[in-house]
């Protein structure tokens, strides 16, 4: 379902801009990464240094993908998208990295493929935005 979304949402995009051009993904378009923590932790406050300050899951997933994925991890080059097995409120900050919940899992997986879709072309349109503003 996550991978199915990433290619509509690039075809969606690539029909809206009008000029035939869209965003790449990864040649891995799915890449699936056992987490460090359980799942009640991406919503908890885990401190000023890794939680920040509210949007704790958002900061929680910014951290914990930074320790996975370690020097290939960066929001400055690349835009991440991650899914995340643990039942959060899904947030985006304009950074380079927007993080749903297991909540968006089930739906794209079936349950409302149609509005999980829709949510996640938001998100990331939201990321991305700011990540052009950035390179301006």
């Amino acid at each position: 379902g996550i991978k199915s979304c990433a290619l509509d949402l690039q075809k969606w995009y690539k029909d809206q801009m009008g000029n035939n051009k869209t965003f790449l993904l990864n040649p891995v378009v799915v890449d699936t990464l056992r987490g460090l923590h359980n799942s009640a932790w991406f919503s908890s406050n885990n401190g000023q240094n890794i939680s920040g300050s509210g949007a704790y899951a958002y900061h929680n997933t910014l951290y914990e993908i930074k320790q996975l994925r370690g020097a290939d991890f960066n929001i400055t080059k690349n835009l991440y998208f991650v899914f995340v097995d643990a039942d959060f409120p899904d947030e985006t900050i304009p950074r380079g990295l927007a993080a749903e919940g297991v909540s968006r899992i089930i739906e794209l997986a079936g349950s409302n493929p149609n509005s999980a879709r829709g949510d996640a072309g938001h998100a990331l349109g939201s990321t991305h935005l700011a990540y052009l503003k950035s390179m301006l």
